[in-house]
This record gives structure tokens, sequence and C-alpha cells, in this order.
């Protein structure tokens, strides 16, 4: 199978977990992403918010708004900069984004089960290697995303 496929797969089955286990909160795999972004650097602009997740501004705005209704963030005036908004975790945030990483750490679990230590931290290191290399090759395209985090 071609090495896209998988990804594609891998991706799309993520997906499905991920959606099934969140569907009480509200929450999809289109949103926690922002979740986890801000559990990493809460009260962070909308363009390093957009730049960390891999999306441009607008995606970013729809999600917000939906996060905010669902009361998981909320926006904040920059008081050094009043023309600027930060984002921030609600308490109600905080809390979710424990149980997603907890999600995502039983994904990792179960699809790396089979697999030695070893292997595993082999997937990682070529997984590291493969996104780095993507996150070059978009930046020197378009400078759109600015961050190399996994």
């Amino acid at each position: 199978m071609q090495t896209n496929r998988i990804f594609n797969r891998l991706t799309r089955l993520n997906r499905v977990f991920v959606n099934e286990k969140l569907k009480e909160s509200g929450l999809s795999s289109g949103l926690y992403p922002f979740i986890i972004e801000l559990a990493e650097k809460d009260g962070i602009s909308l363009h390093e918010l957009s730049s960390a997740v891999c999306v441009d501004s607008s995606y970013t705005t729809r999600a917000l708004d939906k996060l905010i209704k669902l009361k998981y963030v909320e926006k904040k005036t920059n008081q050094a900069d009043l023309r600027s908004l930060e984002i921030y975790l609600t308490d109600k945030g905080k809390k979710v984004s424990e149980k997603i990483k907890a999600i995502l750490a039983e994904w990792a679990d179960i699809v790396t089960s089979t697999l030695t230590t070893e292997e595993v931290e082999s997937y990682r290191m070529i997984i590291d290697k493969v996104h780095a290399k993507a996150m070059d090759y978009f930046n020197s395209k378009n400078k759109k995303y600015a961050t190399n985090r996994a």
C-alpha cells in the first residue's frame, strides 16, 4: 500500500476514534487541536494559534467561535496592544484538554500495541523527521505555518 494511502487511512481512523470519544463534549477532531495548542501555550494570538495548528486565520476564527460558544475558550484584549486579542482556555477548556490528551494517548497505545519499545522510538523519530520536512516545505513556499512543533 502506498505511504500516502496509509497516512490517509491512519488519519481517518484517528478522527473516527477521537470524534467518538469526544461526542459528549461537543468537540470534534477539527476543534481539539486548538485546545491542545492552547493547553501548551495559553494566551496566544489568533495568528500564532493558526500557525501552530497549520490552518488559515478564517478557519481559526470559525473554530474559535464554536469553542467560545461551548465555553472552552475566551478572547481577551492584549493589554500591551489594545488592537490585538489573546486566546485563553477557560477552566472547562483546561479540564477537557486533559481528557483530549488521554484520548490521544489511548489511540497511540492502541496503534502501537504490537510494536516493541525500540520500534515505537524508531516510528516516532521517523514521523518527527517527516513532519519537520513537511513543515520546512510549506514554510519555504508560503511562510504560512511558522511553527515546527509536532
